[in-house]
């Protein structure tokens, strides 16, 4: 019970003798001569702890969110390669059957692909930033033509997607790509910029690679003859869940066998 005195700034309060003991108790350990400051005190640490135990929840829901999405893509994206794989080795063996079966899913693919774009284009649906993400394999704030370009990169960020930040300009990556770039750049032992171009196919690899070169970002070991990563200015955080998908598959495909 709480009473209120007079001209004073002070109220009384009224609590039972046990907690009142408690609480003498407590201000003795804490060594806190006025109640008053450990009621303070107690009240302080109690909304800290609420706080903290809010953004821990948010943090961890986010972070299994965005690792079991990246994990299923993975696991998707390395399974339809392994069982290509296998109908490749499956046709060597049955010959000319398995190409005319080939040749038949192509021509559905193609069709139920063709539907799919008319359908799309009719509805004028806006395509999501981890949409156009997928399609273009990398997306850098200066080419953000539409919204905070802060925003999408922050927003690609949560959902997964490899982070380069430069002095100049704000990339994410998707992370299969990113992987695969690794995986393909791992196979040149040279900083030779003509070889290295002359490996890495793919346009968005070459643009990938020279933003890394410009700003120290990456570098040829003169004694490993391997590439060095500096991961300040990257932000790398699901290579490990891809490991494990590619140590999946890696037994999938012996089981196949």
């Amino acid at each position: 019970m709480v009473c209120n005195v007079p001209g004073s700034k002070y109220s009384n309060l009224s609590v039972r003798r046990e907690v009142r003991e408690v609480l003498d108790e407590l201000r003795a350990e804490l060594k806190i001569s006025d109640l008053n400051d450990l009621l303070i005190l107690l009240v302080s640490t109690y909304r800290e702890h609420t706080n903290i135990i809010s953004k821990l929840e948010e943090v961890v829901t986010n972070t299994v969110s965005k690792v079991v999405r990246e994990i299923l893509s993975a696991y998707t994206n390395t399974i339809s390669k392994a069982g290509s794989a296998h109908t490749n080795s499956i046709s060597k063996e049955t010959g000319s059957h398995t190409s005319t079966v080939s040749k038949a899913s192509n021509h559905h693919t193609n069709s139920v692909s063709m539907t799919h774009t008319n359908i799309a284009s009719k509805s004028g649906k806006k395509k999501s930033a981890w949409e156009i993400l997928v399609e273009q394999k990398l997306t850098c704030a200066s080419s953000v033509k539409r919204g905070s370009p802060e925003r999408v990169i922050e927003s690609l960020r949560r959902q997964g997607a490899v982070i380069i930040r430069t002095d100049e300009d704000v990339c994410a990556v998707l992370p299969e790509f990113w992987f695969e770039f690794k995986k393909t750049l791992g196979e040149v032992k040279t900083p030779d910029e003509r070889e290295v171009f002359g490996k890495l196919k793919d346009e968005r690899m070459k643009k990938l690679f020279s933003m890394l070169r410009k700003h120290g970002a990456l570098y040829l070991d003169n004694r490993s003859r391997e590439w060095v990563y500096d991961y300040s200015f990257i932000e790398e955080p699901l290579e490990r869940e891809e490991n494990r998908v590619n140590e999946y598959v890696e037994e999938y495909l012996e089981a196949l066998k």
